[in-house]
């Protein structure tokens, strides 16, 4: 998963002709390799007996998360980020409804505690709501490989929020990647706003 800003950055390069700046090459490698020294500084577990299939799938997922990104990024030329996240909303609720029905007809709805539905209800209505509002009215005004950096944010905001909600053990190591990210996103945004200024003394 930390491979996602990257990914991302060579989709918006390939189907939005964006440009990556050294600035910008130079931000994303260290984003990146923040990512990837927060998760391997973590607490390993599992043992996959198919690594290779494992890989494809969460690889895919990154694709997939990529072209979310892109896909907005591009509907933001014609459409408002409201309606892309109604859109997506409801592309996402046909998608999965048939095989909610099948499970609900077996489902023991007594099991939920309170807490459990207001987790979902934050799941659907924060993360996949206003989460999406927020980042498509952010991709809107930014370019697709700008968007690319601020990725690498998930990964780091679920590390801070495992500490705080989960209770997971703290390693040095995740300073290191929390500031390496910190970092690599400064050096993006930097990479724009000087872009910016040259256009105006231009």
């Amino acid at each position: 998963m930390a491979t996602t800003p990257a990914v991302t950055a060579i989709g918006a390069v390939l189907l939005l002709r964006d440009r990556i700046t050294g600035w910008k090459a130079a931000g994303l490698a260290v984003a990146v390799a923040g990512v990837v020294a927060v998760n391997l500084g973590g607490p390993s577990s599992g043992s996959g007996d198919n690594v290779w299939l494992g890989s494809l799938l969460v690889f895919g997922a990154v694709c997939c998360e990529a072209t979310y990104t892109l896909l907005g990024k591009k509907l933001t030329a014609n459409l408002s980020p409201q309606t892309i996240a109604v859109w997506a909303a409801a592309g996402a609720a046909l998608l999965f409804a048939p095989f909610a029905v099948v499970q609900a007809i077996d489902f023991d709805w007594s099991r939920p505690a309170a807490t459990d539905w207001l987790a979902l209800l934050w799941w659907g209505a924060g993360t996949m709501g206003l989460g999406s509002l927020l980042w498509f009215g952010g991709v809107m005004r930014v370019s697709g490989t700008t968007a690319s950096g601020f990725m690498a944010v998930m990964p780091l905001s679920a590390l801070l929020l495992s500490y705080l909600l989960v209770g997971e053990s703290f390693a040095w190591i995740h300073v290191v990647g929390m500031a390496a990210v910190g970092t690599g996103i400064a050096a993006v945004a930097y990479s724009d706003t000087r872009r910016n200024d040259e256009r105006e003394g231009s």
